[in-house]
């Protein structure tokens, strides 16, 4: 009686049904994980509010982390519980070689943080750090507590340096200075600095990774992009990553025996892998849309652990099933942690801000 009344009814039901269908389809999409099996045992900074930011696993079997705020490095003995905090010392080493007949002392405490927040354990067996605003890269004997303090040259553009650090077997330590759009290189034998600018202008360098084949592999949040350096030709090569506005962030795992090196990708909640072999880049979205995954890490048996920078959970991936699970991580919605490794006794290691706290998960 009304064809266009009932053509245009047709034509909502229709819509609503392709709705539904995509609501339904977005609500299997955000299902939640299986739960993992593991334990958690929470190790207390000494000093409180000391934002606690990333750990290291150290040749003499400690999990080593650095405090941002406290401005010290913390060390536990995960067989003891037992932890201990030394204080980073105070230098003048970064102030440019003309101003040296000042004479400052440059062993003494500061009351200013420099808001350290990177470490590792380095091919010499010292733990090295990053020493923030102070543009230095620092260094800790695990023996005798010695520190030592190594100043970048030149101070232009680099409000908050070594965003992160990776280690290099062949004698060097790798950072990330990200407002000077650099990827830097500190010699251990020889204690000098070289720098490979990024090809991208404002790239935004976040992560480094050193691959077990020497090739040195960083994150571009801004440009959108990988990047390597040739071990052998010390070359940039840059490979953008498929998803727009991806932000890809800490690159801190490798599988297939360093085939493919996997990174987060905050802005679109994916986590991202490049093939070494090929250059070519794939992603595989995380179970919750907007979680934001920030930490990575693997583990040696192939898996892939990542934390959220909104959720309180320790998520976990299994290449070779594409199965994930997750772990409700303690201290609740207000302490998930950032960055994480694995490490000593077999278990991951992750520093929670918030919490004030370094935890261990031991998976089952």
């Amino acid at each position: 009686m009304f064809p266009l009344l009932e053509r245009a009814r047709a034509r909502h039901r229709v819509a609503a049904v392709g709705l539904a269908a995509a609501m339904g389809a977005f609500a299997l999409s955000v299902a939640t994980p299986a739960q993992a099996a593991g334990t958690f045992t929470s190790y207390p900074t000494p000093t409180p509010a000391s934002i606690p930011c990333v750990t290291a696993g150290g040749p003499d079997g400690a999990a080593w982390f650095v405090e941002a705020l406290a401005n010290k490095i913390g060390r536990i003995d995960p067989a003891t519980g037992a932890t201990a905090e030394f204080p980073i010392p105070w230098s003048t080493a970064q102030l440019p070689a003309s101003l040296s007949w000042l004479n400052l002392p440059v062993a003494t405490p500061a009351p200013v943080t420099a808001l350290p927040c990177a470490i590792t354990a380095g091919p010499d067996g010292k733990i090295y750090f990053a020493n923030g605003l102070r543009n230095q890269l620092g260094s800790i004997d695990p023996q005798t507590k010695a520190f030592a303090l190594y100043s970048v040259p030149g101070v232009g553009g680099n409000l908050f340096p070594f965003n992160d650090l990776a280690a290099d077997p062949a004698g060097a330590i790798w950072f990330t200075q990200t407002t000077a759009n650099t990827i830097g290189r500190f010699d251990i034998a020889t204690k000098t600095f070289t720098s490979y600018p990024v090809p991208t202008p404002g790239a935004l360098p976040i992560g480094v990774f050193t691959g077990s084949n020497g090739d040195v592999w960083f994150t571009e949040a801004l440009g959108n992009k990988i990047g390597r350096i040739d071990a052998a030709t010390r070359t940039i090569t840059e490979y953008p990553v498929p998803s727009l506005l991806a932000v890809p962030f800490v690159m801190r795992a490798e599988t297939d025996g360093g085939r493919y090196v996997w990174f987060t990708e905050l802005g679109a909640s994916k986590l991202g892998r490049i093939d070494t072999v090929t250059g070519s880049v794939s992603e595989v979205p995380v179970p919750v849309p907007l979680s934001f995954p920030i930490g990575i890490c693997s583990s040696p048996q192939g898996k892939i652990y990542f934390t959220y920078l909104l959720r309180d959970k320790l998520g976990a991936y299994d290449p070779a099933t594409g199965v994930f699970t997750e772990t409700s991580v303690p201290g609740g919605p207000l302490g998930p942690p950032a960055e994480l490794n694995y490490g000593p006794g077999d278990a991951v290691w992750m520093a929670q801000l918030t919490g004030s706290r370094v935890l261990r998960y031991s998976p089952a």
